[in-house]
């Protein structure tokens, strides 16, 4: 995505005390592929989903150039507290990485599907719209799928 963005806008900390955390606590910021510094294989997946923050989640959006049969798009976010296993798909909670008053991670760092969420006196909004996104998780669908045989088999 590499998309130039105002961070003071990100950070306005009056915006965000009006939200109280609903973003938060509805559920993780998902991740952009590019928020990762390692090939997403197989392999080097399963590592970082074992570490307990990463849950494999879909989207389903009946209004995308590909998802015209209403098939689930896969991605990962940060696991919700109440995610009992890596397969996290269409849970809702309080993100696991939230913490007593901020985020866990600094701006920098966050996933970008939080990074890319502006505060609005009425909530939050993307700065990405559900095709872009979808098309950042096309690529990944085959691992991901494997990805949920294998947890499901534990």
């Amino acid at each position: 995505m590499n998309r130039q963005i105002d961070t003071s806008r990100l950070t306005n900390d009056e915006l965000c005390k009006k939200c109280g955390g609903k973003c938060c606590n509805s559920c993780g910021c998902a991740y952009f592929p590019e928020d990762f510094n390692f090939e997403l294989n197989f392999d080097n997946l399963i590592v970082e989903i074992d570490k307990g923050f990463i849950a494999i989640d879909a989207m389903f959006y009946s209004g995308s150039i590909y998802n015209k049969l209403n098939v689930p798009v896969f991605y990962l976010r940060v696991r919700n507290v109440n995610d009992t296993t890596p397969i996290g798909i269409n849970s809702l909670g309080t993100c696991k990485r939230l913490e007593k008053n901020h985020c866990y991670f600094d701006l920098e760092n966050r996933p970008s599907g939080g990074k890319f969420y502006i505060p609005f006196w009425s909530g939050c909004y993307a700065l990405y719209t559900n095709q872009e996104f979808i098309d950042f998780w096309l690529p990944y669908q085959d691992v991901l799928m494997l990805l949920i045989e294998h947890y499901k088999k534990q």
